[in-house]
């Protein structure tokens, strides 16, 4: 009796052929994940650099429009994603020195990016940044703040930022606009040296409180939100509050 013709060999090399056939789809389409995810990575940090370089260009506008007497400046940003908001209503500034009493608000301009944590303010006269939301933040550029120990004098100059709460988000073209509103000084003196507090609520307290420290404030009451810098011997406190307006189209 015949038995039937069976070609084992011929069986497993289709087999080998499926496999390799299978193995290699799969490589090709983990490349790809792993590439696209390489690629988006790459488009974003690119993207926050741009606006990054744009925010630095903005803050030279700010210096020029605030502490130099440029009436105007306006500076286009591009976005690849995330958004631009200009608010007049959030960073709290107080200050205390021999019974007086400064508090008012400073307002900010904030790039928040849509495909990482990063984020890029401008507050007060300086430039912060996060790589994470949840960071500390570093400072970029430094507010114009000045403890002069020569003669016991701290120089407090706040720009307050004045917006309507405007916001451009998505693939677009921000030209932000900076109008001068004008500059109030209130001077201030002791008959003796006296301690001055300074009092910020802001999000990027741990940056603010290592530049505070750094022109030789005490710093107290720290935390994700707030803190508060005490300066000593203060003999003549300075307040130069810069008014800008802020509009973005």
């Amino acid at each position: 009796m015949c038995q039937p013709y069976s070609d084992n060999s011929a069986v497993s090399e289709t087999l080998g052929y499926i496999l390799i056939f299978m193995i290699v789809v799969s490589c090709i389409a983990i490349i790809l994940v792993i590439g696209n995810g390489v690629l988006d990575n790459a488009k974003s940090q690119n993207n926050f650099k741009g606006i990054e370089q744009g925010f630095m260009v903005v803050s030279s506008d700010l210096k020029q429009v605030a502490l130099e007497g440029t009436p105007l400046k306006t500076t286009k940003i591009h976005l690849e994603g995330g958004s631009i908001t200009a608010n007049s209503s959030t960073n709290e500034i107080k200050v205390t020195y021999n019974g007086n009493t400064y508090n008012n608000k400073t307002g900010n301009i904030t790039f928040r990016s849509s495909t990482s944590s990063g984020v890029i303010a401008i507050e007060n006269g300086g430039l912060w940044e996060k790589y994470d939301i949840t960071g500390s933040g570093i400072m970029v550029l430094k507010p114009r703040i000045f403890n002069i120990s020569d003669t016991n004098t701290l120089v407090l100059n706040i720009i307050r930022l004045n917006a309507t709460g405007s916001s451009i988000g998505g693939s677009a073209t921000v030209s932000i606009t900076l109008q001068d509103q004008g500059t109030n000084v209130y001077p201030y003196s002791a008959p003796s040296p006296s301690d001055a507090e300074i009092t910020l609520n802001t999000a990027y307290p741990q940056a603010w409180a290592r530049f505070m420290e750094d022109n030789g404030a005490y710093i107290s009451g720290l935390d994700d939100h707030s803190f508060t810098a005490r300066f000593t011997k203060i003999s003549k406190l300075i307040i130069i509050e810069h008014n800008v307006g802020v509009t973005l189209n």
